[in-house]
């Protein structure tokens, strides 16, 4: 992104004028609305009128759905500038030796100047030497006066409507006797869901973000009404508000659901919305403007600032989620069952292969040290001690065993706080000081399972879990920790070991009269099959698709995660558990990844093929996994929320996913 001050190029974002934390569009300024140079018939000269537009930008998007809606293509040239922005160049055009538009998508040279510009700032400052204000699209050009006619959608779009070609069967879009009410809805949706997503992603403080994530879905919600009873937004026919809600319809689910984290809802939990989105996709014209990778690449490897790292999201079959049916009346939702295109083989995570791995950009978990496990003479109440923290998956199968085996009176418990000290690691509760505001307001219900006691561990009197590690000379930093209160040692600090030892060694202490155990020896060998499959593709591969910096190693994780989410799915069709009938640690370990799935992997680990509410079984097996004794109570989505997303890229937390998404 660049902007212009007097004919300087600037480079990077316009600096704000407001201190509120608030995202303001900056208004466009060639705004030329009066007739322009057309025929008798009222069609535009021939080879004068260019379009020039980003095939990523919803604005931009406008003018090309009009354009073909309208069969301006033979009138009006298209050149599409590349979707990526350098903060120093900003918008691009594409090499001379490209294709040129045919009004479709693909990027193409400058066709509109004759000058072969690659940058489009040069076209705006041929127009206007002297330019103060953003390089933006879309634009109309004139190629005979060489400037620019206007570079406001909303205007370009109404121009588009007024030029007829000679087929005069082709019905206006925004008809005189409707225009008042036109102008209401499209103002409502502009000012409420077109610029509300983006006052939400690009939100600087969490009270910004709020109030905007806020609008937007009260937009959604009012338009989900409105569509009930009417194809297109003011009856039967389409109008320019149609062609103006579509562009952030169709982006809503891949970008602004995950990116700019609208993220209560998604588009396709709208049924009326969704529909009518499939039906303006599938309508003559406009589905060949829609270009999601493209749109994709843009978004996630533009705004670097909520997505630092810039891996470009994969997202989900964009044929499945446009080209289905939009039975309008009926509403029939169709699942599509997926196959399973290759399973994930058990991983090798030698330390001697874990420096070359980092170097190409894969995330590699460390190992733990701390091995040692507990007989069921030395497992006495009182005596053994958990660090733990409730946003860690691996610390959560740790709580869910505690609780599922009945041992919360037997096994103390540390929780830490959800966020990391930068350096030092997991720390216990800090100083008001340095939590957010959101943080310090919510202090008695968010905070109010944190250890604390004066800020320290209720136990050992430490503020960092590293105290507990260095003093026995480790400079590890993880939980979970089992700790031995009476031998002043570490036990173990591998979760799926402490496990074991729960089941094996305590559940004869048990507070229930029948507790389950989590490992028979007849089902060890479908169990450990089962691990061996979920810890490496979903439990792990989550980690590697959503803290990679290799956008090869993401694509890898993300496709196993899926396949391997495809064949639980599968497996869970005529099963009740995994294993059958009863409660074993293979869903103990499962569990924690995929009740973090639709809350905060959708959104922070990039893994937006699909929600778990989309597969029907493992949907089914996770709200019954949910209602099993002490599952709830180990559980903490909030302090999940609050830790994957407060250190990473502008630290906004997203919305909860509603009510009924659960």
């Amino acid at each position: 992104m660049v902007y212009v001050v007097a004919g300087e190029i600037k480079p990077g974002h316009r600096p704000r004028s407001s201190d509120d934390g608030a995202y303001k569009r900056q208004a466009t300024v060639f705004r030329q609305t009066t007739p322009l140079s057309c025929t008798d018939e009222g069609t535009p000269a021939l080879g004068r009128y260019h379009l020039i537009v980003s095939a990523a930008c919803p604005w931009a998007h406008r003018t090309l759905i009009m354009c073909k809606l309208k069969q301006l293509e033979a009138y009006v040239t298209v050149s599409v500038v590349l979707p990526q922005q350098d903060d120093d160049i900003g918008w691009e055009f594409a090499e001379a030796n490209a294709s040129p538009s045919t009004g479709g998508a693909e990027p193409t040279p400058d066709l509109a100047t004759g000058k072969s510009f690659r940058r489009l700032s040069d076209v705006y400052l041929l127009a206007d030497p002297k330019y103060t204000g953003n390089i933006t699209t879309p634009v109309l050009y004139d190629s005979q006066e060489q400037r620019i006619i206007n570079n406001d959608s909303a205007d370009i779009v109404k121009i588009f409507d007024a030029w007829l070609p000679a087929s005069t069967d082709i019905p206006t879009l925004y008809p005189e006797e409707q225009r008042k009410e036109i102008d209401e809805v499209k103002d409502r949706i502009q000012q409420q869901l077109n610029n509300g997503v983006y006052q939400a992603g690009l939100a600087k403080t969490q009270t910004a973000y709020l109030e905007a994530v806020e609008m937007v879905f009260s937009c959604l919600d009012a338009l989900e009404q409105r569509l009930q009873s009417h194809r297109y937004l003011l009856g039967s026919t389409m109008t320019i508000a149609d062609v103006q809600l579509f562009p952030t319809l169709v982006r809503f689910d891949a970008v602004y659901y995950p990116l700019f984290k609208c993220s209560r809802k998604r588009l396709v939990s709208y049924h009326h919305i969704s529909a009518y989105m499939r039906d303006m996709y599938q309508t003559g014209g406009v589905a060949v403007t829609v270009d999601m990778e493209q749109i994709r690449l843009h978004y996630f490897s533009t705004f670097t600032s909520i997505n630092p790292k810039g891996i470009v999201s994969i997202g989900s079959d964009d044929e499945e989620t446009f080209g289905s049916p939009h039975e309008r009346a009926s509403m029939i939702v169709v699942e599509e069952e997926e196959k399973v295109s290759h399973m994930a083989a058990v991983e090798d995570e030698h330390a001697a292969e874990a420096a070359a791995r980092r170097a190409r950009g894969e995330f590699v978990r460390g190992v733990s040290a701390f091995r040692q496990g507990v007989s069921k003479e030395d497992a006495t109440p009182g005596r053994y001690h958990l660090y733990i923290a409730n946003n860690c998956p691996w610390c959560h199968r740790v709580m869910l065993a505690r609780s599922v085996l009945g041992l919360e009176a037997v096994i103390s418990v540390d929780i830490c706080f959800y966020r990391r000290h930068p350096e030092r690691g997991w720390q216990f509760l800090p100083a008001d000081d340095e939590l957010y505001e959101h943080e310090v307001a919510a202090k008695d219900t968010l905070l109010s399972t944190v250890s604390r006691s004066n800020s320290v561990s209720a136990f050992s009197g430490h503020p960092y879990v590293a105290q507990v590690y260095a003093a026995e000379g480790s400079t590890e930093k993880s939980v979970p920790i089992l700790f031995d209160k009476q031998d002043m040692k570490i036990v173990n600090n591998e979760s799926a070991e402490i496990i074991r030892i729960f089941n094996d060694g305590f559940r004869h202490l048990s507070s229930l009269p029948n507790p389950p155990d989590l490992y028979p020896p007849s089902l060890a060998p479908v169990i450990d099959s089962l691990n061996d499959l979920i810890y490496p593709a979903i439990n792990n591969g989550a980690y590697k698709a959503g803290f990679t910096s290799s956008e090869e190693a993401y694509k890898t994780a993300f496709h196993r995660y899926f396949d391997a989410l495809s064949f639980l799915n599968e497996r869970l069709r005529d099963s009740r558990f995994l294993t059958g009938n009863q409660v074993t640690e293979a869903d103990l370990r499962l569990f924690p990844t995929l009740v973090r799935h639709d809350p905060v992997y959708y959104i922070r680990m990039r893994l937006n093929k699909r929600m778990i509410a989309d597969y029907p079984f493992l949907s089914r097996w996770l709200h019954d996994f949910l209602r099993q004794p002490g599952v709830k109570e180990a559980t903490d989505l909030e302090h999940c929320r609050n830790g994957y997303f407060g250190r990473t890229g502008n630290n906004i937390i997203p919305m909860p996913l509603s009510d009924s998404h659960w």
